[in-house]
């Protein structure tokens, strides 16, 4: 899993950006496309990008894949 990017879209919400995301402590490198690289498209055009409200990127490095999971768990949890 060494300096991989994975996507998660969470049923177009922004919940998960909005309250998960900055919960995040492992994981370094979150981009939500939605209001950052597409901000400048309408949301007709950025779903036709592949980019939903609740899609975001997330880095990932050396972290071990059960840190990563207790992450992702910890702060979904949380929003």
């Amino acid at each position: 899993m060494k300096g991989s990017l994975y996507k998660i879209d969470q049923s177009g919400t922004l919940n998960f950006q909005t309250e998960a995301l900055p919960r995040l402590r492992c994981l370094d490198t979150r981009t939500h496309p939605a209001s950052t690289t597409h901000s400048q498209l309408t949301p007709e055009e950025q779903l036709k990008t592949g980019v939903s409200a609740g899609y975001v990127r997330l880095s990932v490095g050396i972290e071990h894949i059960d840190d990563i999971f207790a992450d992702l768990d910890q702060a979904l949890a949380a929003a």
